[in-house]
Order: structure tokens, then sequence, then C-alpha cells
């Protein structure tokens, strides 16, 4: 009957132009997709958003298709270099290195005959790398280390911890280098490296580098991670002129991670690349008796309470915020981005932080502990006065006793006046009690 109604409102002529407008728009939308060669993907034309952390803004990125990946570049700063050429710091880290290679689990391998390729280390300890946790690492033979994670591809963009980066064991198709190695004297090349509870010590020994003309180079470079993320490289055997010879050659860190997001619009998952700012050494700096010092600055990612991560003068290159629901603090640009989406921490919070930071963490432990102290010498001095009346009553004759006793006596005469000794006996003459005051 509704059916009916409907047919007698509307009428055949109505239906038959909407259905032709329909099919009209349907063979427009499809000719339209076909021509730009992606019909798989007209369904899903309209453009995907995800969002992205900041501070207090929630930023909006706009995409017309999901093929090629989006690129984010962070130039923030997370490292500061510096190159020292002093002699006597440079004899200290050779002496620490010596040592280091002492040790009973040092890994050496010598002959290298494959280049470019990656020895995995699973460390004793973790350090900060650009705001994140690293506990895994890959050596490679061309002079640099890599964090080993799952899942991470190579791209365009690489990832490096490098003393000397370069092609080694290949030709440069460069030339112009002073004190060349001599062709007949090819010392054995050799990576050596050992980790320990707090450190990883790695050395590279007489590495080829081969130039346009024929000529072979030798160079020798070795270099640290520390606990707290400082990082050291230190250069013992680099021929002159380096940089002319090998400009496509690297030496300093650099970061980038990637991460698939599911765009549920485009029914498939987007790849979004996040590049780090890169901190590099000049290869002029590079010489003999050199040692590059990489210090890691302070980031949102290392700040375990939101007082700390909100406050700005800790890190004063980053806009760090705290996620309540997480329970932890990020930038824009680190790793932990993904979950911080999943979390919701990108929308913004009534919340406020308490007052949870170490330093008070630090009063309210000093104020427990003063209590403490000062509810046990109440104990023991109310203890200590309940022990004296109970052995003074009990022992007249001792001189707690005789004190009391006195004490007694000198209060009520102070309160109460001077008593009056009275004695009272039976008088057998008279028959009845006399009294004497």
């Amino acid at each position: 009957r509704n059916l009916s109604k409907f047919l007698q409102f509307c009428g055949p002529k109505k239906l038959l132009n909407s259905y032709f407008a329909i099919m009209n728009r349907f063979l427009l939308a499809i000719t339209a997709c076909f021509l730009l060669q992606q019909s798989e993907k007209c369904f899903a034309a309209e453009a995907s958003s995800h969002y992205s952390a900041s501070a207090n803004l929630v930023r909006l990125v706009k995409r017309e298709t999901s093929v090629v990946p989006v690129t984010t570049h962070d130039n923030e700063q997370y490292y500061q270099i510096t190159v020292h050429h002093d002699l006597n710091r440079y004899n200290n880290l050779i002496k620490e290195f010596d040592l280091a290679f002492a040790l009973p689990n040092v890994v050496s391998k010598t002959n290298i005959s494959s280049w470019n390729v990656s020895t995995r280390v699973q460390l004793k300890f973790s350090f900060y790398f650009y705001g994140h946790r690293v506990s895994r690492i890959s050596i490679s033979t061309n002079g640099f280390m890599t964090i080993w994670e799952d899942g991470h591809e190579p791209g365009p963009h690489p990832q490096y911890i490098a003393p000397f980066m370069a092609n080694f064991g290949s030709m440069t198709n460069q030339s112009g280098l002073e004190n060349d190695t001599a062709a007949e004297s090819k010392p054995v090349a050799s990576l050596t490296y050992v980790a320990t509870n707090t450190s990883v010590w790695v050395r590279w020994a007489n590495l080829p580098l081969m130039l346009g003309n024929g000529t072979e180079l030798r160079l020798s470079f070795q270099g640290v991670i520390f606990q707290n993320g400082t990082m050291l490289f230190q250069y013992y055997d680099i021929p002159s002129k380096l940089s002319k010879a090998v400009p496509t050659a690297k030496a300093g860190v650099a970061d980038v991670f990637n991460y698939e997001e599911d765009v549920k619009a485009l029914n498939e998952k987007v790849l979004d690349i996040f590049v780090h700012r890169a901190e590099n050494i000049s290869l002029e700096e590079i010489v003999n008796v050199s040692i590059a010092q990489v210090v890691a600055l302070p980031t949102c990612g290392e700040k375990k309470y939101c007082s700390t991560c909100m406050n700005a003068s800790l890190t004063p290159t980053f806009k760090c915020s705290w996620c309540f629901q997480r329970g932890s603090c990020i930038t824009e640009t680190q790793r932990q981005l993904r979950s911080w989406l999943d979390y919701s921490c990108h929308y913004p919070s009534d919340k406020k932080c308490q007052l949870d930071g170490p330093s008070s963490i630090a009063d309210a432990v000093t104020r427990g502990v003063l209590g403490f102290f000062l509810a046990l010498f109440i104990a023991v001095l109310v203890g200590l006065i309940i022990f004296v009346l109970v052995y003074g009553y009990r022992r007249p004759d001792s001189g707690i006793g005789q004190c009391l006793a006195r004490t007694r006596l000198q209060l009520r005469e102070k309160f109460m006046g001077t008593p009056r000794l009275t004695s009272a006996f039976y008088s057998t003459s008279t028959g009845s009690t006399v009294r004497l005051e």
C-alpha cells in the first residue's frame, strides 16, 4: 500500500528520470577514474585525513592518494657535536679503547672481503637515540652503525651513527689525496666490537677505499656509545685532504622512521615517513688525533612526569605534550606517535598536571621521614616518662622514688599550702580519743 502511494505521488516518469540521472553520474565518475588511471580508488576519492599530535594543536593533513608516502621533516636539534684536537684527551681515550678490547667477550672480524655487511648486536643496556630507547644496533663494515628495528625498511632517507660512512672496498671515481697508502702494503681490514653493561665499543681498522685512479687508501677509526646517549668518535689513521677525495662520505648521526596508517576511506594502509634533523661532522675536521663528541640533548621522551614534561625550560628545543590517557610525554615527530593517536592524546584535555615531579616526590619522602622520626621521638619520650613514674611508685626507697616524693610534697605545698600533721590516740582515763595537731 505504501509502495502504491509512493508510485502515485512520484509517477513512473519521475522515477525513470531519477534513475537515468544517477546512472549518468555513475558513468561519468567511472570514465574520470579511468582517465586518471586510479579507478581502483575511485570510490574512495575523498581525501583521507590523519591527525598528528602537537603541543596544543591538532594538525589535519590532507592526502589526495595513498600511492605516494607522506614525508615529514623534523628540524628540531637532538644532538650537539664538538670536535676536539687535544692530544691528552686523545691519548686517554686510546687507553680506554685498549682496555675495552682487552675484555674476554670481544668480537673481532678480520680479513673482511664482503662490504656493506651488518652484524646485529643485542646490547646489555639501552640508550636514547633521537628521543626513543634503543637496545639493539647493527654494525656495518662500511664504517657506521644503525638501529636494529623489526619491520623498518631502508628508504631514500638514511639512518646512521657514523664515525665515517663511505663505500669502502669499491671505486669512488675521485682523486686528489696526499699520503696515499702504498699499493704493495695492504694491511688486513678488521672490525672489532665489544659490549659492556653500560657502553659499546667499535673499531674499524684499515678499511680500504679505492679511488678512481686506482689508488687505495686505508682508514682507521673507532667509536663508543654510552648509556646516557653520548657518543665519541676517534680518528687515528686518516689520510690528508679526505674531504676532497670522498665528498660523498658522511660522519655524524641521522634518524628516520616510518609507520603504516590504516585509512578506512581508502581501505588500505598509507606509509608515513618522519625524517629527523641530521647532525653531521665536517669532513675537513676529520684528521688524525681528533675526537668528535656527540652529546644527546634532553628530549620529551625522557620525561617521566607531567610536571617535567610541560616544563619548557627542561627541553627548550621541543614542544612537549603530556598524554593523560597514556601517561607519557611526547613531541610531534616521535616514534610513539602511533600509540599517541590510538589513545586520542592529540585532543585537548581539561586535566592539569598534579604534583608528581621528582622534586615533589623527594619532598614527600623527606616529609615522611621527618614525620616518622618525630613520632618515634614522641613515643620514646612518653614511654620513658611512664617508666619513671611506675618505677618511682613501686620503689619509694630508690633515688627516683624519693625524688618523686619530694616533688609531690613541693607541688602540694605550692598549690594546697603547708599540710598539718595530726595524730590521735585513745585515752584510758577519759575513755575517749584525743587528737593532737
